[in-house]
């Protein structure tokens, strides 16, 4: 497996490990997830706009990524790929650490 491929199966762990689910209350903020019971999400920024993906969708973006790579990020947007033409930031830590 190339090291392209081991970015790319580590971060798909990552956000499998790391997608918040809904149903719960959200351990950093200490807010009720009351939309959407049992939805499992990670938090997605573009260019300026931040939106939440289900995590299936996440992966299919990583699937099909031109470019996974972890960064350096003060929000804990750790996670960036480039899907078509477009670079996005998913709010993954690597390994598990925020």
């Amino acid at each position: 497996m190339s090291a392209a491929n081991d970015v790319r199966a580590d971060a798909i762990a990552a956000v499998k490990a790391q997608a918040f689910d809904t149903g719960k209350d959200c351990p950093e903020c200490g807010g009720s997830g009351t939309a959407y019971p049992g939805r499992r999400i990670i938090h997605v920024r573009g260019d300026f706009t931040g939106a939440e993906w289900d995590e299936a969708h996440v992966v299919k973006a990583l699937e099909k990524a031109t470019e996974v790579v972890w960064v350096d990020d003060l929000l804990g947007h750790n996670l960036a790929a480039e899907v078509d033409g477009k670079w996005w930031r998913f709010q993954v830590v690597r390994d598990g650490a925020r």
